[in-house]
């Protein structure tokens, strides 16, 4: 039987789902959710974790809009679920934004597909994303980020800074350099 437990830390309310997970004996959180307001338009957002509930459909299209190309709903999804965490951004109701990030749980991770719709870019959003992310991967070891050109500025605000060993091996490296992924 699930139980529910909301704490109000008085900057975010934070609900947990809880469930008994039979092979431990325990309750387990299922999804968080989290509320946080952005100031610059007194908007709030709210964060859930994992790709339950999420439209795959809405969500490529927020990367096509965005713009960060397109997507498959199908692969997407199964890139979320392989995920280590998941967090998708609602304002309203409505998915507005969306990341994901991988992590061996101990030594490396590394942040994916964090996409905000194009008019709520620019007001806190990606950094909510961000700052959720963030806060689910461990803090042992180096976590990495694909970035899109020119976004490098964004990213270098929550400390990340360019690698000097970094390589990519891209099915098309032609495109790939022509999007000005690699040199």
């Amino acid at each position: 039987m699930p139980v529910f437990v909301m704490v109000d830390t008085g900057q975010s309310i934070v609900l947990w789902y809880l469930t008994y997970s039979h092979t431990s004996n325990t309750l387990m959180p299922m999804t968080r959710y989290s509320k946080r307001s952005i100031c610059e338009n007194n908007m709030e957002i709210s964060i859930k974790y994992g790709p339950e509930d999420i439209d795959w459909v809405t969500l490529c299209e927020i990367f096509r809009l965005a713009p960060l190309g397109t997507r498959e709903p199908d692969k997407l999804k199964i890139a979320a679920e392989n995920s280590f965490t998941v967090c998708a951004a609602f304002v309203g109701g409505k998915m507005i934004g969306f990341g994901r990030a991988i992590s061996d749980g101990q030594y490396q991770s590394a942040i994916y597909d964090v996409v905000v719709l194009p008019e709520f870019q620019k007001h806190g959003a990606g950094k909510i994303i961000m700052d959720a992310l963030l806060e689910k991967l461990p803090k042992s070891g180096p976590v990495l980020i694909y970035v899109a050109p020119g976004k490098q500025d964004f990213y270098r605000k929550f400390g990340f800074g360019n690698l000097k060993t970094g390589m990519g091996l891209f099915p098309n490296p032609e495109l790939s350099r022509a999007r000005g992924y690699l040199e």
